[in-house]
């Protein structure tokens, strides 16, 4: 058969760009960031620079088995792809051809043999993504299934989490925000999830509603949290930092606003934070606007909206959901499953409505002021509407912006005196003890072109060569 070197040279071209676009979409100029997604996000499961200083290694061998599969997809496009493309434009009818005079090619249907071959290179390709060690971590994808969800392999020198007595944290989702409840250190907080680095932490996931998925893509992969039942996973971070998680199954309304952080920190950093954790609020000496926030958060003062409608008390109020205490004050078996965040050591966080908005005086006081309008269909914003009579209980929410939206969704249930002054009480609950997140690690994570933020160097070392002894003796 003779050579088409025209539709061959169309064929380099053609298979060759959809070569590169598996690999490097993100170069092609305006268009990149569409096909290619944001690689140095901080939500990027990628490892564009071939650093290996951010991936955990749960992340790395998802990373491992994807890249595999992308070279053998490249594989395919060449093998398979190209003989395609190629008989596109070298078989196709000529310009000047006569279905009257001119001879057809022979016809055929099919051909066994390679039919055969074909089934026998697919078979061999899936075995190669499946047995293959590949990467960094050689963790066959066959092998990394029991890995992610149980955290066991027989490779020698891969981290696997320890069968007895393992760091655990209990997790709970919720519409539209996470609880995280550590059973060990007695605590339950939201939105926040804090752990030790070069510690494998198992991750039990409960939810409370609908169903959610966990996921904190730069360290691990994702599991779905089912209604009635309890399923789990492992992460282990051997970097510092904030990495940014989500959940990653449509649950309603603001599901995409439902994040979180995963702060991984070292040990000495961890045991301050739960020591701060365990301390009750501080609110016994509060003044000013403080003092005014505190009485509004408690339902003491009456709300203006509820003078303007002649109501002699507060149909709600903050502390109708909210709770302000330790586990010495409110046993968190059941409370951890409760739906209303535990606030205690609510400035303590760096973000607010589940990782949405930066903690800070003007985020919070929107937040107060028009939960609706922040975070379409929080139960904040369904509590006090149902209480005023703004919706009813049949009400729908439109997320978008039409006349019945600004109407119930966009309701100011506080004047901006009051929501300034509940804002100064909330910043105020914090202990001077505890790690300052913003300050030693900064924002999430973006790549690992990006080095985190970081003033535990040295600890971080130690931490590591500890943590290490911990596991040798696993």
């Amino acid at each position: 058969m003779k050579i088409d070197l025209k539709s061959l040279v169309f064929t380099a071209i053609i298979v060759g760009t959809f070569v590169f676009l598996c690999f490097r979409a993100d170069k092609v100029p305006y268009i990149g960031t569409y096909l290619a997604g944001d690689l140095f996000g901080e939500q990027s499961t990628l490892n564009p620079n071939g650093e290996n200083g951010v991936l955990g290694p749960i992340a790395q061998s998802h990373y491992d088995s994807f890249m595999l599969t992308l070279w053998i997809t490249a594989l395919l496009c060449v093998t398979v792809g190209g003989p395609f493309v190629y008989a596109l434009f070298a078989f196709k009818e000529k310009k000047h051809f006569d279905q009257k005079k001119d001879k057809l090619p022979k016809q055929s249907h099919g051909n066994t043999k390679v039919e055969l071959s074909l089934i026998a290179y697919s078979t061999v390709l899936l075995f190669v993504i499946a047995f293959l060690p590949f990467g960094k971590e050689k963790i066959p994808a066959i092998e990394a299934i029991p890995y992610f969800f149980e955290g066991k392999s027989n490779r020698e020198g891969v981290t696997t989490l320890p069968e007895k007595d393992p760091f655990t944290i209990n997790v709970t989702g919720h519409q539209w925000w996470f609880s995280f409840h550590y059973p060990k250190q007695g605590i339950v907080t939201s939105n926040e999830m804090v752990f030790p680095i070069n510690t494998p932490v198992k991750i039990n996931l409960e939810t409370n509603d609908v169903i959610h998925s966990f996921w904190v893509p730069k360290i691990a992969g994702k599991v779905d949290l089912m209604p009635g039942k309890t399923n789990s996973m492992w992460l282990y971070a051997d970097t510092v930092g904030n990495y940014s998680g989500q959940c990653a199954e449509y649950c309603g309304d603001s599901h995409a606003y439902m994040l979180f952080r995963g702060i991984a920190t070292t040990e000495d950093k961890f045991d301050q934070w739960v020591e701060a954790q365990k301390k009750p609020a501080e609110i016994k000496n509060l003044e000013g606007k403080a003092k005014e926030g505190y009485d509004l958060f408690m339902g003491t003062t009456l709300y203006a909206e509820s003078k303007k409608r002649g109501m002699k008390t507060n149909p709600v109020t903050c502390a109708t959901c909210h709770i302000l205490g330790t586990e010495k004050d409110y046993k968190f078996e059941p409370y951890r499953k409760s739906p209303y965040p535990n606030i205690t050591h609510f400035a303590e966080r760096t973000t607010i409505a589940a990782g949405w908005r930066d903690s800070n005086h003007e985020e919070v006081k929107k937040w107060i002021q028009q939960p609706g309008k922040v975070k379409p269909g929080n139960r904040m914003w369904e509590k006090f509407a149902q209480a005023y009579g703004v919706i009813t209980a049949d009400t729908t929410q439109d997320i978008y912006n039409r006349p019945e939206t600004e109407a119930n969704a966009h309701y100011e249930f506080f004047t901006d005196e009051e929501a300034n002054a509940i804002t100064e009480f909330l910043l105020t609950l914090k202990s001077s003890d505890a790690p300052d997140w913003n300050e030693l690690y900064g924002k999430p994570i973006q790549s690992k072109m990006q080095k985190p933020k970081t003033k535990d160097t040295d600890n971080n070392k130690a931490s590591e060569k500890s943590a290490k002894e911990k596991l040798a003796k696993n």
